[in-house]
């Protein structure tokens, strides 16, 4: 979800207030009197900031170390609405120029299901397969809803052609979120795969020695893909008759030679001959051109 930075700061969209903070120079919080501040919001995946409003200055600092705050208007939330986001400040010491702090992640949310991202069933139900590991990518800061919810997106697109609001996946029929929740468990075989290979299995205390071990999640998930292959493929036909009017995609198989198309006015046959529409071959000669009757030299 976040570049391994700071803890993201939630702010719930029904009830923003202020938001506060400390800027650290060398080390220590700055002392802000008579500084400038201006407070930037930008969306995780775009470089433009959506919000550069100034701040207000908080002096002395208080005596959680915090100097600058930020007060959300209801345009502020209206504009950016849930998500995730970068936040940075600019300010301004009297004698000096401009400076900006580190960049730090910023997490916008209600109180439905999902952590700054909605999330529908199709996620909820993909705890109906893997529980454990659908925890631990959600709770990693790496991960999270708004990635689980974008692979879940993909997933609708790729089978229906068409994605749906989170809060309106539970209108589907309960056999095709099934199946969906299903495709997206094999779809995060993979991560699931990367992430508890970097999971300590045994952890050691001194004096009292206490040894932690946990069941091999790598060969569980690997178990579990190939589970899921085998049962997707028979669940999609009994899908097609349970869900009728689902698209399928087809595949016309065409000659590898083959370039060109429709559109080509000079290419409206493969590269390649059919063999069957090939004369027979003569022989007694040597070289190439023999069945059109011309021999290749003179």
């Amino acid at each position: 979800m976040f570049p391994a930075q700071r803890t993201p700061i939630i702010v719930y969209t029904s009830a923003p207030g202020t938001l506060y903070d400390s800027i650290i120079v060398a080390g220590a919080v700055q002392d802000m009197t008579g500084a400038s501040v201006t407070f930037f919001v930008r969306p995780i995946l775009s470089r433009t900031p959506t919000i550069s409003n100034s701040a207000s200055i908080i002096v002395p600092v208080d005596a959680q170390g915090n100097n600058v705050s930020y007060t959300w208007t209801p345009t502020d939330i209206s504009i950016l609405g849930e998500g995730d986001f970068m936040a940075w400040w600019q300010f301004s010491l009297p004698g000096t120029g401009a400076q900006e702090t580190p960049e730090f992640p910023l997490l916008l949310t209600d109180h439905g299901p999902g952590l700054g991202t909605q999330t529908g069933s199709i996620v909820d139900g993909v705890a109906a397969f893997m529980p454990i590991t659908l925890n631990a990518l959600r709770e990693d800061d790496r991960f999270g809803d708004r990635w689980l919810q974008q692979q879940a997106r993909v997933i609708e697109y790729r089978t229906l052609g068409y994605a749906v609001n989170p809060d309106q996946e539970s209108s589907l029929h309960p056999v095709l979120v099934d199946y969906l929740s299903k495709r997206l468990a094999l779809g995060l075989t993979k991560p699931g795969i990367e992430y508890w290979s970097r999971q300590m299995k045994t952890v050691t205390s001194t004096q009292t020695q206490e040894v932690a071990s946990y069941p091999d999640m790598i060969a569980s998930l690997k178990e579990l893909c190939s589970r899921l292959v085998i049962e997707l493929t028979q669940e999609w036909r009994d899908l097609l008759v349970i869900v009728p009017g689902l698209p399928q995609r087809k595949v016309v198989p065409l000659p590898q030679s083959t370039i060109g198309g429709p559109g080509d006015t000079h290419r409206l046959h493969p590269n390649t001959r059919d063999p069957r529409g090939m004369p027979p071959l003569k022989t007694g000669g040597f070289g190439w051109g023999l069945e059109f009757g011309v021999w290749p030299f003179p």
